[in-house]
């Protein structure tokens, strides 16, 4: 793994987040990491000492919350996040954007089940419950309407100290996803701009540049 300074122009202002740069399933493994401990300048990891109290005694105990949609089909989103950061020890809790039949790439006809009047609601039972996260972890988001209601999770769902990890998930091969515009476009920058950390896939930053010109 490696992250690297970038920066990025979001509502007239510069974007300096961290980017981490892979493109297959460890970048999840990665996320973990991240949410687990912050990598100091002589390479060790410095964790957040936070535990909570059960029937047996204490633990650590760290929750991130991913919010992406569910593909069925594909091998990607929710039905890779929540296994593989399941699997390094974090709990893993899920906010559904969309369930899609497939994913949007070299499928054709998919269905797309919208989840966004859900994601408030919700919201608003986890802070009444007292539940907050370690990390914020987002991937396909299916409207602006979405980003800002993320931006809004962000605000009153986490716990202080935080981490949010974004991945700009709107473009292959140059073109935008089917049915995003410039708007969506501007929408994701002002969520980058809110980020710890963006992912960007070996070929998705280019790929997003370009599409990102082709928006304008």
């Amino acid at each position: 793994m490696y992250a690297a300074e970038t920066t990025a122009t979001a509502n007239n202002k510069d974007i300096k987040s961290k980017t981490i740069a892979n493109g297959n399933n460890t970048d999840f493994v990665k996320i973990a990491i991240v949410v687990n401990g912050i990598k100091t300048n002589n390479g060790s990891i410095a964790t957040n000492d936070k535990r909570k109290q059960f029937s047996g005694g204490y633990m650590d105990y760290k929750r991130i919350l991913t919010i992406q949609d569910i593909s069925c089909v594909g091998q990607c989103s929710l039905t890779v996040a929540l296994p593989v950061i399941s699997a390094c020890g974090i709990e893993t809790s899920v906010l559904p954007s969309a369930v899609l039949s497939t994913h949007t790439s070299g499928f054709s006809g998919f269905t797309f089940r919208d989840l966004t009047d859900d994601m408030m609601a919700i919201s608003e039972h986890w802070k009444k419950e007292g539940l907050s996260f370690d990390g914020i972890y987002t991937g396909y988001l299916g409207s602006s309407r979405q980003i800002e209601y993320v931006k809004h999770i962000i605000k009153n769902n986490t716990a202080s100290g935080s981490l949010v990890v974004v991945d700009p998930a709107m473009a292959d091969n140059g073109n935008l996803y089917p049915g995003f515009d410039s708007a969506f476009v501007e929408a994701m920058k002002g969520l980058c701009a809110k980020a710890d950390f963006v992912v960007f896939k070996p070929y998705g930053r280019e790929d997003i540049l370009e599409a990102l010109q082709r928006a304008r």
